[in-house]
């Protein structure tokens, strides 16, 4: 932050001033242009709002869970598949994120408004990475419906990464995870979406939280394998 009279102007000519700041804040309640209530959580703000805090950098703080606490609070408990009466999430600045420098992950039960570019911002890979090409922080998404746009409609979207679902597919609502829906709710057309899904291909890749994280995964030890 930069105090001077360019930014600021000059009330009080030749008097000596001061000023001070403090980091803003990385979540606040903000409204959709539809009046949706949504938190809007920024997680670029997150590295100068722990150290004001003096508590542990984003190294450690790098995962997130914003859910609504229907059993202890007089709120309603969010549907899935949600509605519009339910509360929702935004994610904005969050194109660089390489101040999480082991990842970042989110787990909501709401539905997300992906408001900004994410995570576009490649950095210095970890001591070890020998795959060729960018490297940019692992995150990951754990999200019952995705939106495109906060304020408007985006054109089109551009997606890179991997897809999965912990839904069941049926007949009558079968499971589509790389649709993508505006803030409006539209529909973007096939034309208007990007996608390039690509492996995991180090352990460095691996976000903090993964889908292993939520399964218990249960393999058969064989004996001929374990010599007994």
């Amino acid at each position: 932050m930069i105090f001077n009279n360019v930014r600021f102007g000059d009330p009080l000519v030749g008097v000596q001033k001061a000023g001070y700041y403090r980091p803003s804040y990385p979540f606040e309640v903000k409204t959709l242009p539809s009046g949706k209530i949504c938190i809007a959580v920024y997680p670029q703000r997150f590295r100068a709002f722990l150290a004001a805090l003096n508590a542990d950098n984003t190294e450690e703080n790098n995962s997130l869970v914003v859910n609504v606490d229907y059993t202890n609070v007089n709120l309603t408990k969010p549907a899935i598949p949600c509605t519009d009466l339910d509360y929702g999430v935004i994610l904005q600045e969050c194109a660089d994120l390489t101040s999480f420098t082991k990842g970042f992950s989110l787990v909501t039960n709401l539905r997300t408004y992906i408001g900004d570019d994410f995570n576009i911002v490649p950095t210095v890979p970890p001591t070890g990475y020998t795959p060729v090409g960018d490297f940019f922080p692992p995150v990951s998404l754990f999200m019952p419906e995705r939106r495109y746009g906060v304020e408007v409609d985006p054109f089109a979207v551009n997606i890179g990464g991997q897809f999965g679902s912990l839904a069941s597919d049926q007949i009558d609502t079968p499971v589509r995870p790389m649709d993508s829906t505006t803030v409006s709710g539209t529909a973007l057309a096939a034309n208007r979406i990007t996608v390039n899904l690509r492996p995991i291909r180090h352990p460095a890749e691996l976000p903090p939280i993964t889908m292993m994280n939520w399964l218990l995964v249960i393999e058969e030890l064989r004996r001929e394998y374990i010599g007994y």
